[in-house]
């Protein structure tokens, strides 16, 4: 089987996952309002540094942390770009969606992202973005007889 939700090793990962994403989001929000309010940038401008920021957060937390893979950034740093830009999309259209064509409150065109994001997220970081780094732990576990 591809996926082993019920493995201890697969529980660890998806916790990591979830520290990674509270760190970058406390970088995004710490950075937007700093830059605001400090440099007296725009918000969109506060937004574009602080999104920039977190990004890179979760790149090198998810490569080194989550995923524990090893740093191969030609193979990881362009697929995690492709789902970065992807999830800023999804995410866009979802609150737009929500928003503007259904005109439900802005509170739910929060909460549908913030909840389905991260799972799309992990599910393409670890089955795509980090997916040949994963394999070789992996096989490397079973050989060692260290399977969960």
């Amino acid at each position: 089987m591809i996926f082993k939700m019920t493995s201890w090793r697969e529980l660890q990962r998806i916790g990591r996952f979830g520290l990674v994403g509270i760190c970058a989001t406390l970088v995004y929000a710490s950075s937007f309002a700093l830059s605001v309010r400090e440099l007296g940038v725009t918000p969109v401008a506060g937004t574009t540094i602080g999104y920039l920021l977190s990004t890179a957060v979760s790149y090198f937390g998810h490569q080194g942390f989550s995923f524990a893979v090893s740093a191969d950034h030609g193979d990881y740093l362009p697929r995690f770009a492709v789902l970065s830009i992807f999830s800023y999309g999804i995410s866009t259209g979802m609150v737009a969606v929500i928003s503007d064509v259904l005109l439900l409150p802005y509170p739910i065109a929060v909460i549908v992202p913030t909840l389905t994001i991260p799972i799309i997220n992990y599910v393409l970081s670890r089955f795509w973005v980090f997916r040949r780094g994963i394999r070789r732990l992996d096989h490397a576990a079973d050989t060692n007889g260290l399977r969960q």
